[in-house]
């Protein structure tokens, strides 16, 4: 679908609890991260990524059902949180989709991309699988267009 999400899958990251409030924050941050992890790939992410005015975010966390924020949908079935936690403390195990928005309403930027990603999951458990390896984007038959998190550890 996009050309240049080959600048995203060439970015090193690992995933916090940090909350970013600006780009340039962000930037300021994965720039130092890919430095010192000695990237030497292309990844000149201050250029466009993805053309959509909007995209849906997958991925797998552990959650309580308060963590849910408003952007995101449970991909799991609707009584899920009623049966007992997969975890005590970190709750449970979902997978869940969250629609992302462009600043500018048309495409996105890959420092924005990924902030957007980042702060999506910053109130999540996402346990050994902090490591960003990547992503891909995808329309799907509804006519959506998808992106997949891929996290390692």
């Amino acid at each position: 679908m996009s050309k240049h999400l080959e600048r995203l899958n060439n970015i090193y990251w690992s995933f916090s609890k940090k909350y970013y409030n600006t780009v340039e924050e962000f930037k300021k941050d994965i720039e130092e991260y890919n430095i010192s992890c000695e990237n030497e790939k292309e990844w000149r992410l201050d250029e466009l990524v993805i053309d959509e005015p909007s995209i849906e975010m997958q991925y797998m966390a552990w959650v309580h059902p308060e963590d849910i924020l408003p952007n995101e949908e449970l991909m799991e079935d609707e009584d899920y949180f009623e049966q007992e936690p997969d975890d005590d403390e970190y709750g449970y195990q979902v997978e869940l989709a969250a629609t992302l928005l462009p600043d500018n309403g048309k495409s996105f930027l890959g420092y924005e991309f990924l902030m957007k990603v980042h702060n999506q999951q910053a109130n999540k458990e996402l346990g050994d699988h902090i490591l960003y390896e990547g992503s891909e984007v995808e329309r799907e038959e509804d006519g959506v267009a998808r992106t997949y998190i891929y996290c390692g550890s």
